[in-house]
């Protein structure tokens, strides 16, 4: 290879970098359309955050469950981490 073409590669290979690291952030803000209440486990006996009470959920676009608090109407998380 001729140090011009090891050049184009090389820009090239970038240029896909960079557009998959830029796809990468929109992909992970995706909001799950649903989520769904699921019983709390047995082995829990109390949980709040920030002294305010939890829900237990699983969101539809993968597999996980998540502990969040239930925030009065009007909330936001800035609220409940400076409560």
């Amino acid at each position: 290879m001729t140090r011009r073409s090891t050049k184009g590669v090389f820009t090239a290979l970038l240029l896909v970098m960079m557009l998959l690291l830029t796809a990468v952030p929109a992909f992970a803000l995706d909001a799950p359309t649903s989520s769904t209440p699921f019983s709390t486990p047995s082995e829990v006996t109390s949980i709040t955050i920030g002294g305010k009470a939890v829900v237990y959920e699983a969101d539809d676009n993968g597999s996980a469950k998540f502990i969040r608090a239930v925030l009065n109407p009007g909330s936001t998380e800035y609220d409940l981490k400076h409560a």
